[in-house]
């Protein structure tokens, strides 16, 4: 009886430590300063998106076919939780920084931003294919662009 439940015990700490591994949250965190002016003084929305999948099938394939010019009067945008993304709205001079837990099954984080006077797509986005267990991303927010570095 001893031997048996000594085993049973073993197979749960092997089978508790396998599911910890497979489960273990990554942290990014996302430092976002402005500059003085941005946004032709309006606050600028911003969005830090993080959800599960990578092809374009996927939920988050579909945030990117959608792009930050279309993004913040989406209905996909409406279907997230307050664990998917980070709504914010920052203004002039303004830094925030936020950490966001991560499981494994998330492949990319994107920042969206809307800015008055731009249109292109690539100056309001920053796409995050994080790589390391604690990363740290800043972006640079211009008067309507962004910019990322590590």
């Amino acid at each position: 009886m001893n031997r048996v439940l000594y085993g049973l015990l073993i197979i749960a700490a092997i089978a508790a430590s396998l599911t910890g591994c497979a489960t273990k949250p990554e942290l990014i965190t996302i430092h976002l300063t402005a500059d003085r002016h941005i946004n032709d003084g309006v606050r600028l929305p911003v969005d830090i998106i993080a959800v599960e999948g990578s092809g374009e099938a996927s939920f988050m394939g579909s945030v990117m076919k959608i792009g930050p010019e279309a993004w913040f009067g989406h209905s996909k945008r409406d279907q997230l939780s307050r664990r998917d993304y980070v709504p914010l709205a920052i203004s002039g001079g303004e830094t925030r920084e936020e950490t966001l837990k991560l499981n494994e099954e998330i492949k990319r984080v994107i920042v969206y931003a809307d800015f008055e006077n731009n249109k292109e797509r690539d100056t309001q986005q920053v796409i995050i294919i994080p790589e390391k267990r604690h990363e740290k991303h800043f972006i640079m927010i211009r008067e309507s662009e962004l910019e990322h570095s590590k």
